[in-house]
């Protein structure tokens, strides 16, 4: 461990289960504190306002120094720990104060590095100001608190939505060294949920700006361009994605930082044979409720999908036609012998809460549905349009009785803190059989 070296990394992850970087990011911890051990700070958003943050993150005065250093900034900060394991040195971003400034934030970075926000709503602003957040509060610590010990800073900026720190601090802490690691593209995710499959073996033919305004993506483009162009080093974390990345950036990532799961995922707590027998007693119990059927556990196989709810990116509509090919060929075991697969399909969606029937069947103690059955846990708000619902019946799959597989749709970010599903994700999936 060397105590001359500090490390920043700045995710909108940090606290917040949004996808895969928060898995990234919560794995490799321990690794971390192995290399640089107190002397490494994860910054992440305060969602506090929209969620309780009470099963994620402890309040603790971690370095009381800093955070007095931090108290007279135009933001708010909040000091603790990320209880996962490990538990990391936190600060939580609240970054309202400064939206009235954003124009002109954006204004000066249009000005010094062309970066083309005029386009971006608010999903696109709301990230890029908890990141002039993030890089006005590492400035504080470094001038105050770092430089003048001969510490060696970097920071780490995860995708577009982390990005704006490394702006900020261009200016502000040139001797602070930069890292940008984009774990996907804005515009290549975007060009294949379109389907766009063209041949970018020409790449000089390519122009990632012409398709960026064609598919409505510009400002996050503009800022994952920039970001590749000024940073120290550039990272991602496959080679695929370093392809695209030199093709639509022009810049081709230095470093692959490839994606694991530390010794610890899923957390041993969760790995016992008794609280893996309690979590998969409740799966089963939620299914019966949700589709109406009973399930015997020495008969029925649990599968987990999950992931951001992006239909064909995520490959959801190649797993529910594989599942609907399953369904074919377990349809006569199933008829004669009960034997059952059950997918749930875990991808966060646009949902009114538990369904209330089934909530309160769970808290009546009942074992199986009466009366009506459903293909979702929670309530969705445009049911009709629904990209899961909508492949379900035209393949088969109906969740009959005569059926090998049945769906249960899950659309919630799994934290632990719903009342039909209170565990956490990865107590879930210590719970299934194939995922």
């Amino acid at each position: 461990m060397n105590q001359k070296r500090m490390l920043f990394e700045v995710s909108w992850e940090v606290c917040n289960m949004v996808g895969g970087i928060h898995t990234v990011l919560a794995t490799k911890v321990p690794k971390m504190h192995e290399i640089y051990g107190d002397n490494y700070i994860l910054i992440g958003p305060d969602t506090s306002r929209y969620q309780s943050l009470a099963s994620v993150f402890r309040e603790e005065i971690w370095h009381s120094e800093m955070n007095d250093s931090l108290t007279s900034l135009p933001i708010g900060v909040r000091m603790g720990r990320w209880l996962i394991p490990g538990e990391p040195r936190v600060l939580l971003l609240q970054f309202d104060s400064i939206f009235e400034k954003k124009d002109k934030i954006l204004g000066e970075y249009w000005e010094r590095f062309g970066l083309n926000s005029l386009t971006g709503g608010h999903d696109y602003l709301e990230p890029v100001m908890f990141a002039q957040a993030a890089g006005m509060a590492i400035e504080r610590l470094f001038n105050l608190h770092l430089l003048h010990k001969g510490i060696e800073t970097v920071v780490q900026a995860h995708e577009w939505l982390g990005a704006a720190a490394m702006l900020y601090l261009k200016e502000k802490c040139p001797e602070i060294g930069t890292v940008f690691t984009t774990h996907a593209t804005s515009l290549g995710r975007t060009l294949c949920s379109h389907r766009w499959d063209q041949d970018l073996t020409n790449r000089d033919s390519f122009q990632p700006e012409y398709m960026a305004q064609q598919y409505g993506v510009v400002a996050k483009h503009s800022i994952e361009s920039v970001s590749a162009r000024i940073s120290d080093c550039f990272t991602t974390v496959s080679s695929i994605t370093a392809d695209e990345c030199e093709v639509f950036f022009r810049r081709r990532p230095e470093f692959l930082l490839l994606n694991g799961l530390g010794d610890n995922v899923p957390d041993p707590r969760y790995m016992d044979a008794a609280s893996i027998s309690k979590t998969r007693e409740h799966l089963l119990r939620l299914a019966s409720l949700t589709t109406g059927h009973t399930y015997q556990d020495d008969k029925t196989t649990l599968m987990m999908s999950a992931g951001r709810y992006e239909f064909s990116n995520k490959g959801v509509d190649v797993t529910l036609d594989a599942l609907a090919k399953l369904n074919d060929d377990l349809r006569d075991e199933a008829r004669e012998t009960g034997r059952r697969v059950i997918s749930f399909l875990m991808f966060p969606a646009d949902h009114s809460g538990p369904r209330p029937k089934l909530l309160a069947a769970l808290k009546d103690g009942q074992t199986s549905a009466l009366g009506e059955h459903y293909f979702s846990t929670h309530g969705l708000r445009d049911e009709a349009h629904d990209p899961i619902l909508n492949r379900l019946a035209p393949r088969g799959l109906r969740n009959g009785r005569d059926c090998g597989v049945h769906v249960v749709f899950i659309p919630i970010y799994l934290n632990g803190q719903d009342p039909l599903i209170p565990q956490p994700y990865y107590e879930l999936l210590a719970a299934a059989d194939l995922g």
